[in-house]
């Protein structure tokens, strides 16, 4: 068997840069592979980097490219985790390698995993009893779901519950209506968030609140879907690279940073003008996306990192009232994925609005 990386032949793991070492050293039947591999000579595998081989290999061995880690108790892709410092990602591997778990141990797994943004398995039984909550454990859109919708899933039922005070019946009612709406888990959830926004607008009022939402979507439908188009970059853009790049997209008042898609855009524009005036709808999303666009235009992001299945790259941008996350797809599409009022800006009887 051959290797080659790079036009290198490699003999040895000990050749590759440490964290693709330590990466190795964390996929099951990775060290079988090799020597398996090592005994036939009629194989020969060639790649662009060292990355590209540690990536493939777990794709070949268990066709994902995500990485269970069960003692540290984390799922990620392994895109993700190229992402950590190799000293992260070393003390993940001791963590995964001991037998007993103590509280210096507990203090530094929990210090990584927040510092790369890692949501560990623990966490995501939140899911779990939602879809027990609301009888959704059997329902088609979360059996068939992929990990970065279960993902979003979760971000929104934690923003929902720190940004909204909801009962039983609301909940309910805004899962009833998500379900009618959705085609996919990460839709549900934005529809979920879209749905208890709109009934904290009107919260105590009588109204057929889901009437009205109906035609209020369905007035924004067409201004999202005018702002899908996006730049197409070729690399992952640092901070001031990614500045330049939305200045030149954003110079013309015909070009705006498009939304990732349209449940996406709807949640971003209903999160953030007055839904209790329906007759202007539109001419409020008009003038939000105008000021957003400027916002970012005239902001540097203040982090930027990958997400935990791998599929894409965020910048976050801290404003004043609202964080905004742009959303860089395996494609090089640059897009506004989230833009949610700070929890610290929610008021006792509505969100916080961009004038």
């Amino acid at each position: 068997m051959s290797i080659t990386i790079n036009q290198v032949d490699i003999q040895s793991i000990a050749q590759l840069p440490d964290n693709i070492q330590t990466l190795f050293q964390l996929i099951p039947q990775a060290e079988t592979w090799l020597e398996t591999m090592r005994n036939n000579p009629e194989y020969a595998f060639s790649f662009s980097s060292a990355e590209e081989f540690i990536e493939q290999l777990n794709i070949g061995l268990r066709n994902s490219s995500l990485l269970y880690l069960p003692k540290v108790n984390v799922v990620a892709d392994i895109k993700k985790l190229l992402e950590l410092s190799s000293n992260d990602l070393r003390d993940l591997s001791y963590l995964e390698n001991q037998s007993a778990d103590t509280p210096k141990a507990a203090a530094s797994r929990a210090n990584i995993l927040a510092s790369n943004h890692l949501i560990d398995n623990q966490a995501f039984d939140k899911i779990t009893q939602f879809y027990k909550q609301h009888n959704l454990t059997t329902h088609p859109l979360t059996w068939s779901a992929a990990f970065h919708e279960q993902i979003t899933l979760y971000e929104t039922i934690v923003y929902s519950e720190q940004a909204f005070s909801q009962n039983n019946k609301q909940a309910s009612e805004a899962c009833e209506w998500a379900l009618a709406k959705a085609q996919n888990l990460a839709e549900f959830g934005r529809y979920y968030l879209i749905y208890l926004s709109w009934t904290h607008e009107f919260q105590g009022k009588r109204t057929a609140k889901n009437l009205s939402l109906d035609r209020i979507i369905d007035a924004l439908t067409p201004t999202v879907l005018d702002n899908l188009e996006c730049p197409v970059v070729t690399f992952e853009l640092d901070q001031i690279n990614l500045h330049r790049a939305i200045e030149q997209w954003c110079d013309s008042d015909k070009q705006t940073l498009g939304f990732t898609d349209l449940s996406s855009g709807l949640l971003n524009i209903t999160l953030n003008i007055d839904l209790s005036n329906e007759s202007d709808v539109r001419e409020q999303a008009h003038s939000y996306i105008k000021q957003l666009q400027k916002q970012l235009a005239t902001n540097l992001a203040a982090d930027s990192y990958v997400n935990q299945a791998g599929l894409c790259r965020y910048y976050r941008f801290d404003l004043p009232n609202n964080t905004v996350q742009l959303n860089l797809d395996a494609n090089g599409c640059l897009c506004v994925y989230s833009d949610k009022p700070n929890i610290s800006k929610v008021g006792s009887s509505a969100l916080v609005k961009r004038s």
